[in-house]
């Protein structure tokens, strides 16, 4: 069973696939933007070594694009971590509490989550206006594409964290097991309590 799996016996509930569907576009979404974003950045680099080496100088935009783009492969990271349960968390208290009150310090701290990225994907907003009147000078683009990264992340995690509520609520897993890397050792083993 993976991190975005849920307990069949409880699958019907239509809020629970609700989340789940979210949780699986926002993951998917982010695996396709970090990747188009490697692969563009990838170019990038590439066309301006290959222009050093043809020409004895570079291209303006290639020095540009990644100021635009490594913001977004930051962004598509930060949000795969969060939907995978990757991040960095201290699990010392969760693993101490027994289960119910483990699945409410969740409940708790992802709603802290959603006040708190709410509130900085909302005031981001004013980040983006002033920013929509710097452009880059070859490409063009207003640095407010390369600052949207920071808003739109706030808001998916926001989501993200509005998702994990909605599963600690309703799913019968394990609340050290709703969102789990795939990548964790004991993956398994605590996916299997009640």
């Amino acid at each position: 069973m993976s991190s975005l799996d849920i307990d069949t016996s409880r699958e019907a509930a239509p809020v629970l696939v609700v989340a789940q569907r979210i949780d699986r576009g926002i993951l998917l979404t982010a695996q396709i933007v970090g990747l188009l974003v490697m692969v563009a950045l990838f170019v990038a680099v590439f066309a301006g070594v290959l222009l050093r080496y043809l020409s004895d100088h570079g291209a303006a935009w290639v020095n540009e694009l990644p100021y635009l783009l490594f913001p977004w492969l930051c962004a598509s990271g930060i949000v795969i971590a969060a939907q995978v349960g990757a991040h960095i968390v201290v699990e010392f208290l969760r693993h101490g509490l027994p289960s119910a009150k483990a699945r409410w310090l969740i409940i708790g701290t992802e709603a802290l989550a959603v006040g708190l990225f709410g509130y900085l994907a909302w005031h981001g907003t004013t980040l983006i206006r002033i920013t929509s009147s710097e452009h880059y000078p070859t490409l063009g683009l207003t640095t407010a594409w390369a600052y949207s990264a920071l808003v739109i992340t706030c808001a998916l995690l926001a989501v993200t964290a509005l998702t994990s509520i909605v599963l600690a609520l309703l799913s019968q897993r394990a609340p050290t097991a709703l969102r789990q890397s795939p990548w964790s050792e004991s993956s398994t083993a605590e996916e299997a309590l009640p």
